[in-house]
């Protein structure tokens, strides 16, 4: 027998019979590897062996940071920005863009970031030598642009 149909009728089997899921389908799935002449001791290693994974670390500590979130620090967070950028229809995409285009920058070394450690921190930003040999040819930029632009509305 097939054993993938193995698992699937044992899965229905069991899901009827009111087994959770994750149950029956780990039910299912020894019993076919064991129709199909696998060892006990490699169906052991194998569990082992997957739950050994640091990527199964990131489950709790998203509902670590989900229950973190809810105790009240995202209404906060929420009201940090509403103060910080008012009512203003996009304001929030808008400095998140524009935050992570300063990243970028910075990472690029076009510009570095001063943080001044007050309250409410302060964070300058100012533009390096590499930065401002690209300020001619953003002004050429700049001008074809308008060119384009002018002649676009002349048509």
């Amino acid at each position: 027998m097939n054993a993938g149909l193995i698992v699937f009728i044992v899965l229905i089997v069991l899901a009827f019979l009111g087994l959770p899921i994750f149950e029956a389908i780990a039910a299912g799935t020894m019993l076919a590897m064991w129709f199909g002449g696998f060892p006990l001791e490699t169906m052991a290693q194998k569990t082992f062996l997957g739950l050994n994974s640091s990527s199964l670390l990131s489950i709790p500590f998203f509902i670590l940071a989900g229950n973190l979130m809810a105790r009240g620090i995202t209404q906060k967070l929420i009201g940090v920005a509403n103060v910080l950028l008012g009512r203003v229809r996009g304001a929030l995409g808008s400095v998140t863009v524009l935050a992570s285009a300063l990243r970028e920058l910075e990472r690029d070394g076009l510009v570095t970031r001063t943080e001044y450690l007050e309250v409410p921190v302060r964070v300058e930003y100012s533009i390096t030598g590499a930065g401002a040999e690209l300020i001619p040819i953003l002004d050429q930029l700049s001008d074809w642009a308008e060119r384009r632009q002018k002649a676009q509305e002349a048509r």
